[in-house]
């Protein structure tokens, strides 16, 4: 019985690390629309993954930096200002 050398690449190495970086800095703030990204990337890729050659984790991590970048986009812009209610004229002189 043969044992291959089981070497971790560069690219493994990379995706486990931006795992827990942006599990560790964007759960806290952002967790609903990483983990909605990551979801929905894990199912396309499992579904692109039949027809190319392309790791089903791929898409968990890029659904995951979208969704990020998402919840990033949509609180960095300006809130609107409050509506404010005015009353109806009072016309029983």
């Amino acid at each position: 019985m043969k044992r291959e050398n089981k070497s971790i690449d560069l690219v493994h190495i990379a995706a486990v690390f931006m795992i827990a970086v942006f599990i560790g800095m964007g759960l806290l703030t952002y967790g609903a629309y990483m983990i909605a990204g990551a979801i929905v990337g894990t199912i396309v890729t499992s579904l692109v993954s039949l027809m190319i050659n392309v790791p089903w984790w791929s898409g968990s991590i890029l659904g995951a930096v979208v969704g990020l970048a998402y919840a990033y986009y949509k609180e960095s812009r300006p809130a609107s200002p409050p509506t404010v209610l005015r009353e109806k004229p009072n016309h029983e002189h």
